[in-house]
């Protein structure tokens, strides 16, 4: 349940961990996490601190990706990931 979440069908599939000793009502299934790219930012601006600042108007950010030089030669975008209610 680390992928979550996922489409299917183009519609936004969001799992949840249960046990049978727990009201399925009592489950919070209003937040979703996800990779968010951050495209056709000058190269001189992807840097963390922007993928952190980006990603905050969205919503809470729970991380980035490796912003490596060589990481960034091969893709010129920044990801981070967020939690989004």
């Amino acid at each position: 349940m680390s992928q979550r979440p996922c489409s299917v069908s183009d519609y936004h599939l969001s799992l949840q961990e249960w046990n049978e000793y727990v009201d399925i009502s009592a489950i919070d299934f209003r937040f979703s996490y996800f990779w968010v790219q951050l495209h056709n930012l000058p190269w001189s601006c992807l840097l963390i601190e922007n993928a952190l600042k980006i990603g905050s108007l969205l919503g809470e950010v729970l991380g980035s990706d490796d912003v490596s030089e060589e990481r960034l030669l091969g893709h010129r975008f920044l990801r981070v990931r967020v939690m989004l209610n």
